[in-house]
């Protein structure tokens, strides 16, 4: 029981004791001799130092405007140089245990930077280190500065013995060993530091990342959305001037149509001025005049050969029937006589059978002749028709020659 309780208030005055002996360190700005380093370059060192520093357990980082003043007094910037004299004023001013300076210099499109610690009391350089920093980016940068305040504070620690001191009753370890401890513990822990803060920046760039393709996906189905809807309405427009198009071909085909129906019917009409009617019986009308029928026989011998050939074959078959019919009718006449004859008185049978063939024969042309007759004025009736269908024109030329009387007697008229 007395153990513990010594133990514990042995470790509760340890945290008194570490609470009281935070050191603080006063960072001068970033000496630039060659005057290559951009302004905002030295603002960031300066700044991710002393925040390093800073979340190094048991060190407090500062910058003070009259620590700045009193270098720019001794052109620091230029030398780089500081003296003991102003180490302590330094110390005096700020109450600081320890000085860093830094120094960069441009290389190879990074930074190569530099720093050292004095110890205010002693003015002495407690630990120095460098590090490359490969390009100027601010994760580059910052990621640098923590790995050299990691490296020299670590090596910092290494100079207090008030742990060892305070424990070294306790504890079997040599006092080398526990330095070689202490250093390794606090090196592990700005690891450990650094390793979760690069993780944690690693997330945020993956976050990023993420987001960043997210709106990418977003913005490119937007675009194929639109796209979309562009070629669609291309579409649209497309169909619907080939629609139109459509419409108004076939509404020239249409307007083409009725003027060529008109076209036709006026040259019908024009046609139909020079067109042959048929009258009653065998007379003709044509332009106003009327023709008869040896009239009209000549008008188409003269201007229609076609419906002249119809009309003459017409003429020839009617003919054939007529004469097919007068023999008929006498060969019938004779044979009924003959019959009648033979009846009355007797004249044997050669007039009977003379009577009988004639009265037969007689029926058969007389049949036959009826096709004939038929066919043959339908020839002669449609041979204007031909004429009209033809032959129609006003090229014809049509000449009559006519009996006429007057006051002074008869006389003849030629019609043309």
């Amino acid at each position: 029981m007395k153990k513990i309780l010594l133990l514990s208030l042995l470790f509760a005055w340890t945290g008194v004791v570490f609470a009281a002996n935070v050191k603080k360190v006063a960072i001068l700005e970033v000496v630039d001799k060659e005057k290559k380093m951009e302004y905002g370059h030295k603002l960031i060192v300066r700044s991710n130092l002393t925040r390093a520093i800073t979340n190094t357990e048991g060190y407090d980082a500062f910058e003070r405007a009259d620590i700045d003043a009193i270098m720019a007094e001794h052109d620091f910037q230029r030398t780089g140089n500081v003296s003991n004299k102003d180490i302590k004023k330094i110390g005096e001013m700020t109450g600081a245990a320890y000085v860093l300076v830094a120094e960069g210099v441009m290389m190879d499109g990074g930074i190569y930077l530099t720093a050292k610690i004095l110890n205010v009391e002693t003015t002495k350089v407690e630990v120095t280190d460098n590090v490359t920093i490969k390009d100027t980016r601010s994760v580059t940068i910052q990621n640098g500065c923590r790995t050299l305040a990691a490296n020299m504070f670590g090596a910092l620690a290494g100079t207090s013995t008030t742990i060892n001191k305070l424990f070294a009753g306790l504890f079997t370890k040599s006092p080398e060993q526990a330095r070689l401890d202490s250093i390794e513990a606090a090196q592990k822990a700005n690891r450990a530091r650094i390793e979760a803060q690069m993780k944690e920046e690693q997330r945020m760039a993956e976050d990023r990342a993420r987001e960043e393709r997210r709106i990418a996906e977003a913005q490119a189905r937007q675009e194929r959305e639109e796209a979309d809807a562009r070629a669609r309405e291309e579409r649209r427009l497309a169909e619907e001037k080939a629609r139109q198009e459509r419409e108004e071909a076939e509404e020239r085909v249409r307007e083409e149509r009725r003027i060529a129906g008109e076209q036709a019917a006026l040259v019908q009409a024009e046609r139909q001025k020079y067109y042959i009617t048929k009258l009653s019986g065998n007379e003709y009308e044509y332009m106003g005049s009327v023709m008869d029928k040896k009239a009209y026989e000549n008008f188409l011998q003269n201007n229609c050969p076609t419906a002249y050939s119809q009309y003459i074959k017409g003429k020839k078959l009617a003919g054939a029937g007529w004469g097919l019919f007068g023999a008929g009718v006498g060969l019938g006449f004779v044979g009924s006589v003959s019959m009648l004859g033979c009846a009355l008185f007797d004249l044997g049978d050669v007039f009977y059978i003379l009577g009988i063939g004639g009265m037969v024969s007689g029926s058969i042309l007389t049949v036959t002749s009826i096709p004939l007759l038929c066919v043959g004025y339908a020839k002669q009736g449609k041979s204007h028709e031909v004429y009209n269908e033809r032959c129609a024109s006003s090229s014809a030329q049509y000449l009559s020659l006519n009996l006429t009387s007057g006051q002074n007697g008869l006389g003849i008229a030629l019609n043309f």
